[in-house]
Protein backbone atom coordinates (compact mmCIF):
# COMPACT_ATOMS: atom_id res chain seq x y z
CA UNK A 1 0.00 0.00 0.00
CA UNK A 2 2.91 2.15 0.59
CA UNK A 3 4.45 1.50 -2.95
CA UNK A 4 1.33 2.28 -4.27
CA UNK A 5 1.11 5.80 -2.22
CA UNK A 6 4.64 7.14 -3.29
CA UNK A 7 4.02 5.64 -6.72
CA UNK A 8 0.46 8.19 -6.57
CA UNK A 9 2.89 10.85 -5.25
CA UNK A 10 5.11 10.83 -7.59
CA UNK A 11 3.07 10.66 -10.27
CA UNK A 12 1.00 13.90 -9.06
CA UNK A 13 4.75 15.91 -9.08
CA UNK A 14 5.11 14.64 -12.81
CA UNK A 15 2.17 16.06 -14.12
CA UNK A 16 1.46 18.89 -12.13
CA UNK A 17 5.04 19.67 -12.97
CA UNK A 18 6.77 23.05 -14.98
CA UNK A 19 5.28 21.86 -18.38
CA UNK A 20 1.19 22.00 -17.22
CA UNK A 21 1.73 24.88 -15.00
CA UNK A 22 3.96 26.32 -17.44
CA UNK A 23 1.32 25.82 -20.37
CA UNK A 24 -1.52 26.83 -17.64
CA UNK A 25 0.15 30.28 -17.12
CA UNK A 26 1.24 31.02 -20.26
CA UNK A 27 -2.73 30.74 -21.45
CA UNK A 28 -3.53 32.96 -18.84
CA UNK A 29 -0.99 35.65 -18.89
CA UNK A 30 -1.54 35.52 -22.85
CA UNK A 31 -5.45 36.05 -22.73
CA UNK A 32 -4.86 38.16 -19.87
CA UNK A 33 -2.45 40.73 -22.15
CA UNK A 34 -4.57 40.27 -25.40
CA UNK A 35 -7.93 41.05 -24.23
CA UNK A 36 -7.01 43.71 -21.89
CA UNK A 37 -7.98 42.24 -18.42
CA UNK A 38 -11.05 40.94 -19.32
CA UNK A 39 -11.67 39.62 -15.95
CA UNK A 40 -11.51 43.04 -14.51
CA UNK A 41 -12.99 45.33 -17.20
CA UNK A 42 -16.11 43.16 -17.50
CA UNK A 43 -16.63 41.37 -14.53
CA UNK A 44 -19.42 43.15 -13.50
CA UNK A 45 -20.85 43.13 -16.88
CA UNK A 46 -20.86 38.87 -16.87
CA UNK A 47 -22.49 39.31 -12.92
CA UNK A 48 -24.99 41.21 -14.63
CA UNK A 49 -25.56 38.56 -17.61
CA UNK A 50 -25.88 35.53 -15.04
CA UNK A 51 -29.68 36.78 -14.40
CA UNK A 52 -30.61 37.07 -18.06
CA UNK A 53 -32.77 34.61 -19.71
CA UNK A 54 -32.30 34.81 -23.12
CA UNK A 55 -35.36 31.88 -23.78
CA UNK A 56 -35.89 30.53 -27.56
CA UNK A 57 -31.85 31.10 -27.89
CA UNK A 58 -31.31 27.50 -27.35
CA UNK A 59 -29.64 25.31 -24.19
CA UNK A 60 -31.69 24.15 -21.72
CA UNK A 61 -31.71 25.98 -18.61
CA UNK A 62 -31.34 29.16 -17.37
CA UNK A 63 -27.65 31.15 -17.53
CA UNK A 64 -28.18 31.23 -13.64
CA UNK A 65 -29.27 28.08 -13.56
CA UNK A 66 -26.25 26.77 -15.52
CA UNK A 67 -23.86 29.23 -13.66
CA UNK A 68 -25.46 27.39 -10.39
CA UNK A 69 -24.69 23.71 -11.90
CA UNK A 70 -20.71 24.90 -12.88
CA UNK A 71 -20.53 26.14 -9.13
CA UNK A 72 -22.38 23.22 -7.62
CA UNK A 73 -19.62 21.16 -9.25
CA UNK A 74 -16.85 23.47 -8.08
CA UNK A 75 -17.76 24.94 -4.74
CA UNK A 76 -17.12 22.36 -2.99
CA UNK A 77 -13.54 20.67 -1.22
CA UNK A 78 -11.31 22.44 -3.26
CA UNK A 79 -12.62 25.85 -1.84
CA UNK A 80 -12.41 24.30 1.63
CA UNK A 81 -10.07 21.52 2.19
CA UNK A 82 -8.52 22.16 -0.50
CA UNK A 83 -7.07 25.52 0.41
CA UNK A 84 -6.63 24.26 3.77
CA UNK A 85 -4.30 21.03 2.49
CA UNK A 86 -2.16 23.85 -0.05
CA UNK A 87 -1.62 25.95 3.49
CA UNK A 88 -0.99 22.93 5.48
CA UNK A 89 1.44 21.18 2.74
CA UNK A 90 3.35 24.17 1.11
CA UNK A 91 3.01 27.15 3.86
CA UNK A 92 1.19 30.32 3.81
CA UNK A 93 2.19 31.36 1.11
CA UNK A 94 0.62 29.00 -1.29
CA UNK A 95 -2.32 31.07 -0.78
CA UNK A 96 -1.21 34.07 -2.64
CA UNK A 97 0.05 31.75 -5.41
CA UNK A 98 -2.97 30.18 -5.32
CA UNK A 99 -4.58 33.46 -5.66
CA UNK A 100 -2.67 34.83 -8.13
CA UNK A 101 -3.10 31.56 -10.70
CA UNK A 102 -6.59 31.85 -10.25
CA UNK A 103 -6.91 35.36 -10.94
CA UNK A 104 -4.55 35.01 -14.04
CA UNK A 105 -6.83 31.85 -15.14
CA UNK A 106 -9.96 33.77 -15.15
CA UNK A 107 -9.51 34.44 -19.10
CA UNK A 108 -9.15 30.77 -19.40
CA UNK A 109 -12.74 30.20 -17.74
CA UNK A 110 -13.88 33.13 -20.59
CA UNK A 111 -12.32 31.35 -23.55
CA UNK A 112 -13.60 27.81 -22.06
CA UNK A 113 -17.30 29.41 -21.71
CA UNK A 114 -17.41 31.45 -24.87
CA UNK A 115 -16.09 28.50 -26.94
CA UNK A 116 -18.48 25.74 -25.11
CA UNK A 117 -21.34 27.49 -26.44
CA UNK A 118 -19.49 27.95 -30.18
CA UNK A 119 -19.21 24.30 -30.68
CA UNK A 120 -22.24 23.08 -28.59
CA UNK A 121 -24.40 20.34 -30.37
CA UNK A 122 -27.77 19.43 -30.44
CA UNK A 123 -28.93 15.82 -30.38
CA UNK A 124 -31.59 14.08 -31.71
CA UNK A 125 -33.79 14.88 -28.86
CA UNK A 126 -33.08 18.43 -29.17
CA UNK A 127 -30.95 18.57 -25.69
CA UNK A 128 -27.87 20.50 -26.19
CA UNK A 129 -24.84 18.95 -25.53
CA UNK A 130 -20.95 20.67 -25.56
CA UNK A 131 -17.74 21.03 -24.34
CA UNK A 132 -14.48 20.55 -24.89
CA UNK A 133 -14.65 17.48 -26.28
CA UNK A 134 -16.62 19.06 -28.79
CA UNK A 135 -14.44 22.58 -29.43
CA UNK A 136 -10.58 20.73 -29.26
CA UNK A 137 -9.73 19.86 -33.04
CA UNK A 138 -7.52 16.93 -32.80
CA UNK A 139 -9.70 13.94 -32.50
CA UNK A 140 -7.68 11.97 -30.56
CA UNK A 141 -7.53 14.63 -27.91
CA UNK A 142 -11.13 15.37 -27.48
CA UNK A 143 -11.13 11.59 -26.76
CA UNK A 144 -8.64 11.41 -24.52
CA UNK A 145 -9.83 14.53 -22.38
CA UNK A 146 -13.22 12.35 -22.48
CA UNK A 147 -11.84 9.48 -20.89
CA UNK A 148 -9.91 11.35 -18.11
CA UNK A 149 -13.43 13.16 -17.67
CA UNK A 150 -15.30 10.08 -16.50
CA UNK A 151 -12.18 9.05 -14.74
CA UNK A 152 -11.83 12.10 -12.50
CA UNK A 153 -15.98 12.02 -12.07
CA UNK A 154 -15.82 8.52 -11.08
CA UNK A 155 -12.48 8.04 -9.05
CA UNK A 156 -11.67 11.29 -8.40
CA UNK A 157 -12.47 15.38 -7.57
CA UNK A 158 -16.24 13.84 -8.48
CA UNK A 159 -16.65 11.25 -5.59
CA UNK A 160 -14.24 10.59 -3.84
CA UNK A 161 -12.71 13.77 -2.27
CA UNK A 162 -16.38 15.06 -1.93
CA UNK A 163 -17.44 11.75 0.11
CA UNK A 164 -14.92 11.80 2.18
CA UNK A 165 -15.58 15.34 3.27
CA UNK A 166 -19.06 14.71 3.91
CA UNK A 167 -18.38 11.61 5.88
CA UNK A 168 -15.55 13.62 7.88
CA UNK A 169 -17.76 16.39 8.56
CA UNK A 170 -20.93 14.77 9.52
CA UNK A 171 -18.68 12.51 11.82
CA UNK A 172 -17.32 16.01 13.25
CA UNK A 173 -20.69 17.32 14.25
CA UNK A 174 -23.02 14.34 15.05
CA UNK A 175 -20.42 11.19 14.70
CA UNK A 176 -21.88 9.46 11.94
CA UNK A 177 -20.16 6.20 10.90
CA UNK A 178 -18.99 5.96 7.61
CA UNK A 179 -21.28 3.27 6.49
CA UNK A 180 -24.42 5.27 7.17
CA UNK A 181 -22.86 8.62 5.64
CA UNK A 182 -22.01 6.82 2.42
CA UNK A 183 -25.52 4.88 2.12
CA UNK A 184 -27.10 7.94 2.77
CA UNK A 185 -25.34 10.42 0.06
CA UNK A 186 -25.87 7.44 -2.73
CA UNK A 187 -29.89 7.52 -2.05
CA UNK A 188 -29.95 11.13 -2.29
CA UNK A 189 -27.48 11.40 -5.06
CA UNK A 190 -29.86 9.09 -6.71
CA UNK A 191 -32.73 10.92 -7.03
CA UNK A 192 -31.46 14.15 -8.18
CA UNK A 193 -28.99 12.23 -10.37
CA UNK A 194 -31.48 10.11 -12.19
CA UNK A 195 -33.25 13.27 -13.51
CA UNK A 196 -30.57 14.77 -15.47
CA UNK A 197 -29.65 18.21 -15.89
CA UNK A 198 -33.00 19.89 -15.15
CA UNK A 199 -33.51 18.54 -11.94
CA UNK A 200 -29.42 18.99 -11.16
CA UNK A 201 -30.01 22.69 -11.78
CA UNK A 202 -32.90 22.60 -9.96
CA UNK A 203 -31.18 21.26 -6.35
CA UNK A 204 -28.46 23.71 -7.40
CA UNK A 205 -30.24 26.81 -7.92
CA UNK A 206 -31.27 26.50 -4.46
CA UNK A 207 -28.28 25.44 -2.40
CA UNK A 208 -25.65 27.31 -3.63
CA UNK A 209 -26.62 30.51 -3.34
CA UNK A 210 -27.79 29.49 0.47
CA UNK A 211 -24.92 28.13 1.51
CA UNK A 212 -22.45 29.93 -0.25
CA UNK A 213 -23.90 33.36 1.69
CA UNK A 214 -23.60 31.85 5.27
CA UNK A 215 -19.83 30.59 4.60
CA UNK A 216 -18.90 33.52 3.57
CA UNK A 217 -21.00 35.42 6.55
CA UNK A 218 -19.60 33.07 8.99
CA UNK A 219 -15.68 33.48 7.63
CA UNK A 220 -16.04 37.47 7.38
CA UNK A 221 -17.02 37.26 10.93
CA UNK A 222 -13.93 35.11 12.08
CA UNK A 223 -11.74 37.53 10.28
CA UNK A 224 -13.53 40.74 11.81
CA UNK A 225 -13.16 39.27 14.93
CA UNK A 226 -9.64 38.93 14.52
CA UNK A 227 -8.48 42.01 12.32
CA UNK A 228 -6.02 43.08 14.43
CA UNK A 229 -3.98 40.09 13.43
CA UNK A 230 -4.91 40.40 9.79
CA UNK A 231 -2.05 42.52 8.55
CA UNK A 232 0.51 40.57 9.86
CA UNK A 233 -0.95 37.16 8.56
CA UNK A 234 -1.46 38.75 5.22
CA UNK A 235 2.76 40.01 5.12
CA UNK A 236 2.97 36.35 6.31
CA UNK A 237 1.65 35.38 3.66
CA UNK A 238 3.75 37.32 1.32
CA UNK A 239 6.77 36.68 2.66
CA UNK A 240 6.22 33.16 2.63
CA UNK A 241 5.56 33.31 -1.05
CA UNK A 242 8.55 34.82 -2.12
CA UNK A 243 10.80 32.74 0.75
CA UNK A 244 13.61 30.66 -0.57
CA UNK A 245 11.58 27.15 0.34
CA UNK A 246 8.78 28.28 -2.47
CA UNK A 247 11.55 28.96 -5.16
CA UNK A 248 12.57 26.84 -8.03
CA UNK A 249 15.12 24.26 -6.61
CA UNK A 250 15.14 20.73 -8.86
CA UNK A 251 11.31 21.69 -9.86
CA UNK A 252 8.73 23.86 -8.55
CA UNK A 253 9.43 24.35 -4.83
CA UNK A 254 5.97 23.11 -2.64
CA UNK A 255 4.76 26.05 -2.16
CA UNK A 256 3.91 27.46 -5.58
CA UNK A 257 3.08 24.08 -6.81
CA UNK A 258 0.58 23.56 -3.63
CA UNK A 259 -1.02 27.09 -4.29
CA UNK A 260 -1.11 26.99 -8.25
CA UNK A 261 -2.26 22.88 -8.30
CA UNK A 262 -5.17 24.38 -5.58
CA UNK A 263 -6.10 27.23 -7.31
CA UNK A 264 -7.00 25.02 -10.43
CA UNK A 265 -8.82 22.29 -8.57
CA UNK A 266 -10.43 25.00 -6.64
CA UNK A 267 -12.16 27.32 -9.90
CA UNK A 268 -11.73 24.46 -12.15
CA UNK A 269 -10.33 27.23 -15.18
CA UNK A 270 -8.76 25.03 -17.84
CA UNK A 271 -9.53 22.11 -16.54
CA UNK A 272 -12.65 21.98 -19.13
CA UNK A 273 -15.33 20.50 -16.89
CA UNK A 274 -17.16 23.78 -16.00
CA UNK A 275 -17.94 24.73 -20.27
CA UNK A 276 -19.92 21.44 -20.12
CA UNK A 277 -22.28 22.93 -17.61
CA UNK A 278 -22.10 26.42 -19.58
CA UNK A 279 -23.06 24.55 -22.92
CA UNK A 280 -26.53 23.90 -21.56
CA UNK A 281 -27.17 27.49 -20.94
CA UNK A 282 -29.97 29.93 -22.59
CA UNK A 283 -27.79 32.28 -23.69
CA UNK A 284 -27.54 33.74 -27.74
CA UNK A 285 -24.22 34.71 -27.72
CA UNK A 286 -21.19 32.89 -26.99
CA UNK A 287 -19.26 35.80 -25.86
CA UNK A 288 -22.20 36.19 -23.01
CA UNK A 289 -21.39 32.64 -21.84
CA UNK A 290 -17.61 33.63 -21.54
CA UNK A 291 -18.90 36.23 -19.33
CA UNK A 292 -21.25 34.49 -17.39
CA UNK A 293 -18.67 31.70 -17.07
CA UNK A 294 -15.53 33.68 -16.03
CA UNK A 295 -17.74 35.11 -13.33
CA UNK A 296 -18.23 31.95 -11.74
CA UNK A 297 -14.21 31.94 -10.86
CA UNK A 298 -14.47 34.86 -9.20
CA UNK A 299 -17.11 33.71 -6.73
CA UNK A 300 -14.84 30.72 -5.79
CA UNK A 301 -11.83 32.86 -6.04
CA UNK A 302 -13.32 34.89 -2.95
CA UNK A 303 -14.17 31.76 -0.94
CA UNK A 304 -10.65 30.52 -1.51
CA UNK A 305 -8.88 33.97 -0.40
CA UNK A 306 -11.34 34.19 3.03
CA UNK A 307 -10.98 30.52 3.69
CA UNK A 308 -6.87 30.72 3.32
CA UNK A 309 -7.04 34.31 5.45
CA UNK A 310 -9.17 32.39 7.92
CA UNK A 311 -6.52 29.50 8.69
CA UNK A 312 -3.36 32.22 8.87
CA UNK A 313 -4.64 34.72 10.89
CA UNK A 314 -6.14 31.87 13.77
CA UNK A 315 -2.84 29.95 13.06
CA UNK A 316 -4.88 26.47 12.40
CA UNK A 317 -2.26 25.26 9.88
CA UNK A 318 0.42 24.51 12.72
CA UNK A 319 -1.64 21.85 14.16
CA UNK A 320 -0.28 18.86 13.82
CA UNK A 321 -1.64 16.03 13.66
CA UNK A 322 -4.55 16.85 11.80
CA UNK A 323 -5.49 17.21 8.30
CA UNK A 324 -8.60 18.63 6.19
CA UNK A 325 -11.57 19.54 7.29
CA UNK A 326 -10.31 18.78 10.78
CA UNK A 327 -8.24 22.16 10.47
CA UNK A 328 -10.90 24.55 9.07
CA UNK A 329 -13.10 23.14 11.75
CA UNK A 330 -10.19 24.41 14.10
CA UNK A 331 -10.04 27.80 12.90
CA UNK A 332 -13.70 28.33 12.78
CA UNK A 333 -13.90 26.94 16.38
CA UNK A 334 -11.26 29.09 17.89
CA UNK A 335 -13.00 32.22 16.73
CA UNK A 336 -17.07 30.89 17.02
CA UNK A 337 -16.70 28.17 19.68
CA UNK A 338 -19.74 26.13 19.80
CA UNK A 339 -21.20 27.34 16.34
CA UNK A 340 -18.07 27.58 14.36
CA UNK A 341 -17.62 23.92 13.49
CA UNK A 342 -21.22 23.53 12.17
CA UNK A 343 -20.58 26.39 9.77
CA UNK A 344 -17.93 24.77 8.36
CA UNK A 345 -19.31 21.28 8.61
CA UNK A 346 -22.59 21.48 7.26
CA UNK A 347 -21.55 24.39 4.26
CA UNK A 348 -19.42 21.32 3.38
CA UNK A 349 -21.93 18.89 3.66
CA UNK A 350 -23.89 20.66 1.01
CA UNK A 351 -21.13 22.09 -1.14
CA UNK A 352 -19.66 18.45 -1.57
CA UNK A 353 -23.20 17.31 -2.14
CA UNK A 354 -23.91 19.26 -4.76
CA UNK A 355 -20.65 18.64 -6.66
CA UNK A 356 -21.62 15.00 -6.92
CA UNK A 357 -24.27 15.74 -8.67
CA UNK A 358 -22.58 18.48 -10.80
CA UNK A 359 -19.90 16.36 -11.78
CA UNK A 360 -22.31 13.33 -12.53
CA UNK A 361 -23.76 15.34 -15.50
CA UNK A 362 -19.91 16.35 -16.70
CA UNK A 363 -19.17 12.60 -16.62
CA UNK A 364 -22.33 11.75 -18.22
CA UNK A 365 -21.83 13.72 -21.13
CA UNK A 366 -18.08 12.89 -21.26
CA UNK A 367 -19.71 8.64 -21.39
CA UNK A 368 -22.10 9.85 -23.98
CA UNK A 369 -19.32 11.70 -26.46
CA UNK A 370 -17.42 8.13 -26.50
CA UNK A 371 -19.89 5.51 -26.35
CA UNK A 372 -23.40 7.37 -27.54
CA UNK A 373 -26.95 7.74 -25.39
CA UNK A 374 -27.35 3.95 -24.63
CA UNK A 375 -24.69 3.87 -21.97
CA UNK A 376 -25.47 7.02 -20.04
CA UNK A 377 -27.69 5.01 -17.70
CA UNK A 378 -25.06 2.26 -17.01
CA UNK A 379 -22.44 5.27 -16.01
CA UNK A 380 -25.06 6.52 -13.40
CA UNK A 381 -24.96 3.27 -12.05
CA UNK A 382 -21.22 3.09 -11.83
CA UNK A 383 -21.34 6.43 -10.36
CA UNK A 384 -23.40 5.46 -7.35
CA UNK A 385 -21.90 2.50 -7.05
CA UNK A 386 -18.34 4.53 -6.62
CA UNK A 387 -20.45 7.08 -4.04
CA UNK A 388 -20.91 3.86 -2.19
CA UNK A 389 -17.55 3.14 -1.43
CA UNK A 390 -15.39 6.25 -1.27
CA UNK A 391 -15.85 6.79 1.85
CA UNK A 392 -14.02 3.87 2.78
CA UNK A 393 -11.14 5.07 1.21
CA UNK A 394 -7.95 6.34 2.35
CA UNK A 395 -8.09 10.71 2.34
CA UNK A 396 -4.41 11.52 1.43
CA UNK A 397 -4.56 8.52 -1.28
CA UNK A 398 -8.18 10.10 -2.42
CA UNK A 399 -6.66 13.59 -2.38
CA UNK A 400 -4.02 12.64 -4.87
CA UNK A 401 -5.84 10.70 -7.10
CA UNK A 402 -7.74 13.71 -7.96
CA UNK A 403 -4.74 15.69 -8.47
CA UNK A 404 -3.51 13.43 -10.80
CA UNK A 405 -6.88 13.09 -12.60
CA UNK A 406 -7.46 17.14 -12.82
CA UNK A 407 -4.11 17.51 -14.36
CA UNK A 408 -4.70 14.87 -16.91
CA UNK A 409 -8.11 16.39 -17.83
CA UNK A 410 -6.18 19.79 -18.18
CA UNK A 411 -3.53 18.87 -20.94
CA UNK A 412 -5.66 17.97 -23.66
CA UNK A 413 -7.81 21.10 -22.88
CA UNK A 414 -5.46 23.49 -22.63
CA UNK A 415 -3.82 22.41 -26.06
CA UNK A 416 -7.29 22.60 -27.67
CA UNK A 417 -7.76 26.18 -26.75
CA UNK A 418 -4.36 26.99 -27.70
CA UNK A 419 -5.06 26.29 -31.35
CA UNK A 420 -8.10 28.37 -30.86
CA UNK A 421 -6.99 31.66 -29.21
CA UNK A 422 -7.33 33.59 -32.41
CA UNK A 423 -11.06 32.67 -32.51
CA UNK A 424 -11.16 33.93 -28.84
CA UNK A 425 -9.91 36.79 -29.89
CA UNK A 426 -11.88 37.69 -33.09
CA UNK A 427 -14.96 37.01 -30.67
CA UNK A 428 -14.13 39.34 -27.82
CA UNK A 429 -13.61 42.14 -30.26
CA UNK A 430 -17.41 41.88 -31.02
CA UNK A 431 -17.61 43.12 -27.23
Amino acid sequence: MNQLFLFLEKSNQIIWGLPLISLLLSIGVYLTCKLRFIQITHLIRGIQLTFEDEKGSGGEVSSFAALCTALAATIGTGNVVGVTVAICTGGPGALFWLVLSSFLCMPIKYAEGLLAVKYRVQDDTGTFYGGPMYYIKNHMLAKLFSIFGMLAALLGIGTMTQVQSIAQASYSIFKTPTWCISILITILAAFAILGGIKSISRVSEYVVPLMTFFYIAGSLLILACNIKNLPASILLILQDAFSIQAGIGAGLGICIRSGISSGLFSNESGLGSTPIATASARVGSAVKAGLISMSGTFYTLSICMITGLVIVVTEAYKISGSFGVEITNFAFDHTLPGIGRYIVSLGLIFFAFTTILGWNYYGECCVKYLFGTKSILPYKLFYLMAIAIAGFLKLETVWIIANIFNGLMALPNLIGILFLLPEVVRETQKI
